[in-house]
C-alpha cells in the first residue's frame, strides 16, 4: 500500500486508473524483490531507534561541513586511519562505514571484522597519531547512536 501512494505521489495525479496501475506495479515489485532478491531479515536491532538515525546523521553532516571548511581554508593534507569499532551487528556496521563516507572530508576505504579502514582531511602540520585520533572521534560519534540501536 505504501508503494501505491508514492507512485500517486510520483505521478502528481489521482484517478482511478493510475491508482489501479500503482497497485499493480507495487504488486509486481514487491513479489520481484521477494522471488529474486531473498536477503536475510535484520534482526537484533531496534527499528524504531533506527528510524532516528538519519536525522542525527544530518546534524553530523553540517558539523563535518564546517569542520571540513575550516580544515580546507587553513591547509589540509590527508591520513589513511584504521579504526575498530564495537558494533557486531553486521547491518550495523555497514551503515556506520556509509555514513562515514557520506560526512565531509571522510571516506570509507575497507571494512573487516570490527575494522574500517578511512581516508579522512587532517590539517597540515598534524602527525599520524593525531589523525587517528581524529577519525576514532569521528567513528565513535556515529557508533554510539548505532550501538544503542542493538538489542
Amino acid at each position: 500500500m505504501l508503494l501505491t501512494a508514492v507512485w500517486v505521489i510520483l505521478v502528481e495525479k489521482f484517478s482511478l486508473p493510475l491508482l489501479a496501475a500503482g497497485i499493480v506495479v507495487s504488486a509486481v515489485s514487491l513479489y520481484v524483490y521477494r522471488r529474486f532478491l531473498p536477503f536475510p531479515r535484520i534482526t537484533g536491532i531496534s527499528h524504531f531507534r533506527l528510524t532516528l538515525y538519519p536525522f542525527y546523521l544530518i546534524g553530523e553532516l553540517f558539523v563535518s561541513a564546517f569542520r571540513t571548511i575550516k580544515l580546507i581554508a587553513t591547509g589540509a593534507d590527508v591520513d589513511v586511519v584504521d579504526v575498530k569499532t564495537r558494533i557486531s551487528n553486521s547491518f550495523l556496521q555497514t551503515m556506520l562505514a556509509n555514513s562515514v563516507t557520506l560526512l565531509a572530508g571522510t571516506v570509507s576505504l575497507d571494512m573487516k571484522d570490527d575494522r574500517i579502514t578511512v581516508l579522512l582531511l587532517k590539517r597540515k602540520n598534524e602527525n599520524h597519531e593525531e589523525a587517528q585520533k581524529t577519525g576514532e572521534a569521528v567513528i565513535h560519534k556515529l557508533e554510539k547512536f548505532l550501538l544503542k540501536t542493538q538489542r
